[in-house]
């Protein structure tokens, strides 16, 4: 274990960074997010490697059609970001924060707080859910699943049962995040993905054909699996004095249990304004054009998405580390790095998307078989995939200076404006208008105003330094 989380089962006392030297904090900082680039860039490529491995299988096993309903069901594992009601973000900021101010003998409070609102809440879930599957057929809310398509409804049940159970599991993974330390998560996740690799390589070893319902279990079983070994390994091995406690449920409320409370409703809003701009776009395919639609869109989707992998590994550790910077004041530390990772993130995916263009001819048709896809639809979403490193990187940046309040309303006018005229595209069964419409949208009401913002933050405390 590293200095700071030291298996002693005391809280650790760490000086206040501004009394240390901003570049000896800096260069930790650096430090780290090489570490977690690292193992994030394997997590990424052998996640890519199980999707491209796997999707030509699953295509075989279930057909155009049903392999467009899996996908549709499959993006509900969105939900996971939102089912912890925006209290695990929250959770990450208040970790880097505390780091940040050298307060961290409040990360285990905080910490057994979220656990219990999140027990809360899976309790209340899953009492929901039940009640509700008595009432109601799930082909109603769903109508891309025909009412005799059984294992499409066992795979709906199996996906929302270890959505639900798995929320209060989250902690561990945010209390690590908060502390940088992601390649816990990482080499989890790396572990699932692997075995559900070799599950599935075993089943095309012995010509099986798993349904869609032994399908979900073989894809998210592993996932959730990981998250409780990952639990019992952190909190009781690697650092126990940050394990939640049962004497801290009672801790009476303070003001730093409100902000992190009122920030988390804040995450939650967003969260769901990102699910309905974005990852709604399976379900606003499919009920307005169809399954087998869905399945040209997701395999699209996947393809060019790749070339946003290394993008993505640049920025994600990010957040923690813009917030615990900000903490501590040192928004000079954080206008370097967002420029060279944003300069950087942006000239990486065009490569990537040259890349996948030039490989087209042999990659498509073994990863989509029987799918096709034009042209111009690849050139739209690349496209999509060069604006989303641009505005990941604007939006990392703003949740680690807590502006969720701007993202919130700029994500709800983007939805309020931009539903009704990606309707209007499929309406005409055309995918390529309906990307190129999103990303237009996205760069006029996301990426820009988000720009304005960061310029702005930026040059303000500019200012101030110059002023003292």
């Amino acid at each position: 274990m590293s200095e700071e989380i030291r298996d002693s089962g005391e809280e650790p006392v760490v000086a206040h960074p501004q009394r240390k030297d901003l570049e000896s904090v800096a260069l930790t900082r650096f430090r780290r997010l090489r570490q977690n680039f690292s193992l994030s860039l394997v997590n990424k490529v052998v996640t890519s490697l199980r999707a491209w491995l796997i999707n030509p299988f699953l295509i075989l096993c279930l057909g155009p059609e049903d392999f467009g309903v899996w996908t549709a069901l499959a993006s509900i594992n969105a939900l996971d970001q939102m089912m912890d009601l925006g209290m695990g973000n929250s959770l990450v900021n208040a970790v880097a924060t505390a780091r940040g101010r050298g307060e961290e003998g409040r990360v285990g409070v905080l910490a057994s707080l979220v656990l219990r609102k999140l027990s809360m809440v899976t309790l209340v879930v899953a009492s929901l859910l039940a009640g509700l599957s008595l009432v109601l057929d799930p082909s109603r809310v769903f109508v891309f699943i025909r009412p005799e398509n059984g294992p499409a409804h066992l795979a709906l049940l199996v996906i929302l049962g270890t959505l639900v159970l798995s929320t209060p599991l989250s902690v561990v993974e945010k209390v690590e995040a908060g502390y940088q330390r992601f390649h816990y998560i990482w080499v989890s996740q790396i572990v699932a993905n692997l075995t559900t690799l070799s599950i599935f390589g075993f089943c095309w070893l012995r010509h099986l054909r798993p349904g869609m319902a032994a399908i979900a279990l073989i894809v998210i079983g592993p996932f959730f699996l990981a998250r409780i070994v990952n639990w019992i390994v952190f909190f009781g091995f690697l650092a126990p004095h940050l394990r939640p406690r049962r004497e801290y449920f009672s801790s009476g409320v303070d003001l730093e249990w409100e902000r992190v409370n009122r920030t988390g409703w804040m995450f939650f809003i967003l969260q769901w304004s990102y699910l309905l701009c974005f990852s709604a776009d399976y379900m606003i395919v499919g009920n307005v054009v169809g399954g087998s639609a869905v399945g040209a869109f997701a395999c699209v989707s996947t393809y060019t998405a790749a070339a946003g992998i290394l993008p993505t590994l640049l920025i994600q550790p990010l957040w923690p580390a813009y917030n615990e910077a900000a903490a501590a004041n040192d928004y000079a530390w954080c206008s370097r790095v967002f420029r060279r990772v944003t300069l950087s993130a942006l000239g990486l995916a065009v490569c990537g998307c040259l890349g996948l263009q030039f490989l087209k001819g042999f990659l498509l048709p073994r990863f989509a078989p029987g799918i096709p896809i034009s042209q111009a639809i690849l050139l739209a979403a690349f496209a999509g995939v060069v604006l989303e490193s641009l505005k990941f990187s604007l939006n990392t940046l703003l949740n680690g200076f807590d502006q969720l309040r701007f993202l919130v309303i700029t994500h709800v006018i983007f939805f309020v404006l931009a539903t009704p005229f990606k309707v209007l595209a499929l309406r005409t069964n055309d995918l390529v208008s309906f990307l190129w419409l999103r990303t237009i949208l996205t760069l006029l009401l996301l990426v820009a105003p988000a720009g304005w913002l960061a310029w702005r933050i930026f040059r303000e405390n500019a200012r101030g330094r110059q002023g003292s």
